[in-house]
């Protein structure tokens, strides 16, 4: 990993310093061992969804701010320029449905933590809204973990999700596995297992949008969520302001070994990058 650390902070000095490459060392310490997940149940209903993009093209659309700085529609004719005669398939979470010019696009959409907090009702009524609103939009939602109902969840509220929304397990704290079906993905953030469902979809090149990977990302986790800030960081946030989030990188690092090694016929570019310079292909529009 340390031929990747030097590249991006070289690629990315604004965001990536030798502070934040000491504390991605961490991160490393932390989450690198080699412990396994247990199989699940859960997410075996995955198998119909197995490579069925196979000819497409993916778009992952987060709700960082960089994602106000260009129209959802120039992006999506930028990548059907760029793969011409390809389907585009989209895919986004959190508070993405607040560029509501994205709902057009939209195939996929993920959420979990937040929903059942007391504290976001705000945000559960707004994806309530969303989702009944749109109806074709496939939906899943992280309320298991390792097989049990998680933490805020309960089976009352998972039998009533919105638009049957579908739960998934995302358990999976160390290892990443190619086999979705059969075992937790990556929790650690909504990038990591929504990159596993559209790589095992068949989908061999995605395009990740707005996934800044900053502080000013969607909640703090030790403070909870923040609806005002978080409503404000997706509108307003001034970028000399973020702070690069060191569990963010890591865990997309990750995924780009995990591909390497997996999907090696697979790629991500990322469209418009903040913290996550330098990593993958970068396109700047």
């Amino acid at each position: 990993m340390d031929d990747i650390l030097k590249k991006i902070r070289d690629e990315n000095p604004e965001y990536i310093n030798n502070n934040i490459i000491k504390k991605i060392n961490g991160q490393i310490k932390q989450w690198g061992k080699n412990i396994p997940s247990k199989k699940t149940y859960i997410n075996n209903f995955l198998e119909k969804y197995k490579n069925i993009h196979s000819n497409d093209i993916g778009i992952i659309f987060f709700a960082g701010p960089s994602l106000n700085k260009t129209s959802i529609k120039s992006i999506v004719e930028h990548v059907k320029n760029e793969n011409p005669g390809k389907n585009i398939i989209c895919y986004g979470c959190s508070r993405c449905y607040m560029k509501t010019e994205m709902l057009q696009y939209l195939n996929y959409y993920s959420f979990g933590d937040g929903y059942p907090d007391p504290k976001c009702n705000k945000y559960k009524i707004e994806i309530d809204d969303f989702l009944k609103k749109n109806p074709n939009i496939i939906s899943f939602v992280s309320s298991y973990r390792d097989g049990k109902v998680a933490k805020g969840y309960t089976e009352e509220i998972i039998s009533n999700l919105p638009n049957n929304a579908t739960p998934i397990d995302t358990y999976g704290l160390y290892e990443i596995y190619k086999d979705i079906s059969k075992y937790p993905m990556t929790n650690h953030f909504g990038g990591p297992h929504m990159t596993q469902i559209f790589l095992y979809m068949g989908i061999k090149k995605i395009y990740i949008v707005g996934s800044d990977s900053t502080k000013s990302a969607v909640h703090n986790r030790k403070k909870g969520w923040n609806i005002q800030n978080h409503t404000g960081y997706f509108y307003n946030h001034d970028d000399s302001k973020q702070t690069v989030d060191p569990h963010y990188i890591y865990w997309w690092i990750r995924i780009k070994q995990f591909i390497e090694k997996e999907y090696p016929e697979s790629e991500i570019i990322s469209i418009n990058p903040v913290g996550l310079k330098g990593i993958f292909k970068d396109v700047i529009l």
